[in-house]
């Protein structure tokens, strides 16, 4: 090769010997298994607030304007079917408006919060209120109380008190 020429170098994206001669070296050059990156992008691991948000995800109200909106429009748009089928099949107009508007309250009066709205769970709020519904017959199923707080259980200076209370409150039940 001719030293000018960059066939003879020995390099490895400009890393390396131009040449292995007089090196000590047979020129193979590979990579720093001592190096240690550091990940800037690694996210510290909070568990308090992981924690946090999971509760929070779990407790979030739904959102009732935005349920009566879906709820409205699913009326709506079956009102609107109905509405065309009436017109392919040739009723008159006043019977259309008549028989859609009917229509239209008995569907009103047939939707609330656990139909197909929420069956969906298409969106946060309609997942939020089927979740709230879950809760809630979870807790009639188990029979806890509406005032029960979460740990509480661990709390026995609180439990010795709860059970005074209902101590005294069966005394006054068996006086009168």
């Amino acid at each position: 090769t001719c030293p000018g020429s960059l066939r003879g170098l020995m390099s490895y994206n400009g890393v390396g010997l131009s040449t292995a001669r007089g090196s000590g070296t047979n020129g193979y050059v590979q990579r720093n298994f001592a190096l240690i990156k550091h990940k800037r992008d690694a996210q510290p691991y909070r568990p308090e607030e992981d924690q946090a948000k999971l509760d929070l995800s779990l407790s979030r109200r739904p959102n009732e304007d935005i349920l009566d909106h879906d709820r409205k429009r699913a009326v709506e748009l079956k009102c609107i079917e109905m509405q065309d089928r009436m017109e392919e099949q040739g009723y008159t107009e006043q019977e259309i408006l008549d028989e859609v508007e009917a229509y239209r309250q008995r569907l009103l009066v047939e939707f609330t919060r656990e139909t197909e709205i929420l069956k969906q769970k298409r969106d946060t709020h309609a997942q939020a209120a089927a979740n709230e519904i879950k809760n809630y017959q979870i807790k009639k199923a188990l029979a806890i109380k509406d005032d029960y707080v979460s740990g509480s259980a661990f709390d026995f200076e609180q439990q010795e008190k709860d059970k005074l209370e209902r101590i005294a409150k069966r005394e006054q039940e068996e006086q009168a």
